[in-house]
Formats: structure tokens, C-alpha cells, sequence
């Protein structure tokens, strides 16, 4: 529990406060696309500083056997990083013309998001969850989707993926 806790600290710290960014993007114009691949991928790399803490606390469970409790840690401290990049990203304002681009890319992030905290075992599988919203985020021009490889390399060795249970 007191590593959870310092997990959602440093996330906190390396990210920011969600609800400032949020009230600010409401009353600015909107961004240029360039300035917002630059803000988005920047939170991409944000979130790969707030997963090594993560990929260091769950680094023994690499090629072992977890238990469905410490599988479930992971997801935790694993979303909860994922979910502050989706948070953050919403809050910036892209320029109106792309403003459906972007939003079905978060739109399908916080799906995959969702889907993976419901089955866990989809991140040790051999394909991204984040896959689709990968797709749209590279489309777009950004680096990746919150949660896919481009965005988790801290997390466990590089790889973007949990421990396995098999």
C-alpha cells in the first residue's frame, strides 16, 4: 500500500495537478496542431518518468509466476499513470478542425484503458490493448497512445508489457 501511495505521489509530481491544466485549456484558443503534438507527446514523456518507479517496483515479478493480487497492483499503479496522460492530453485544446481526430483517440484510449483494468491478462499478451488507439495517435503525428509502448518504456524493461502469469 505505501509503495501504491508513492507511485500516485510521483505521478503527481512528474505530471502535475490534472484539475489547473484543465480549467486553463477552457480559456485559451484553441492550439495549433504542431503545439499540440508537442504538449501531447510531451505528456507522453512525462508519463514514461512516472512509469520507471513502476517498473522497478514490479521488476520481480518479470518472468515469475505473480499472483492475481500482485498482477492487480501492477494494473493499478499501471492505469493510474495511463489514466492521468488520457486526463491531461483531454485538457489541452487542439485546433477545432482536429477536435474529432482527437477525440475518438481518447475516446478509444480510455476504452483499451478500461478493457485492460477489466481483464488485466490482456497486457501480457502478444499484442498492445493500446493498439488502436496507437494507431489513431500515430496518425494524428503523435508518439503513441497513453499506455502503448511508445509512452510505458519505463514500466517493465522497455517491453510495455506486465508480468506474465503463464
Amino acid at each position: 500500500m505505501i509503495a501504491r501511495r508513492l507511485v500516485i505521489v510521483a505521478v503527481i509530481v512528474s505530471t502535475g495537478i490534472v484539475a489547473t491544466g484543465s480549467s486553463l485549456a477552457a480559456t485559451t484558443k484553441p492550439l495549433t496542431k504542431a503545439q499540440f503534438i508537442k504538449k501531447a507527446n510531451a505528456l507522453c514523456d512525462a508519463a514514461r518518468t512516472a512509469f520507471v518507479p513502476v517498473g522497478q517496483e514490479f521488476a520481480g515479478l518479470r518472468g515469475s509466476t505473480p499472483t492475481s493480487a500482485q498482477i492487480s497492483a501492477f494494473i493499478d499503479a499501471f492505469a493510474g499513470v495511463v489514466q492521468t496522460q488520457i486526463t491531461k492530453t483531454a485538457a489541452l485544446k487542439p485546433p477545432k478542425r482536429d477536435q474529432s481526430k482527437i477525440t475518438k483517440f481518447l475516446h478509444e484510449n480510455q476504452t483499451d484503458l478500461d478493457k485492460l483494468k477489466a481483464d488485466p491478462q490482456l497486457l501480457g499478451g502478444g499484442q498492445s490493448p493500446f493498439l488502436a488507439a496507437d494507431s489513431l495517435a500515430r496518425a494524428y503525428g503523435l508518439e503513441g497512445a497513453a499506455g502503448s509502448n511508445p509512452c510505458t518504456q519505463g514500466a517493465s524493461g522497455g517491453s510495455g508489457s506486465a508480468p506474465s502469469s503463464t
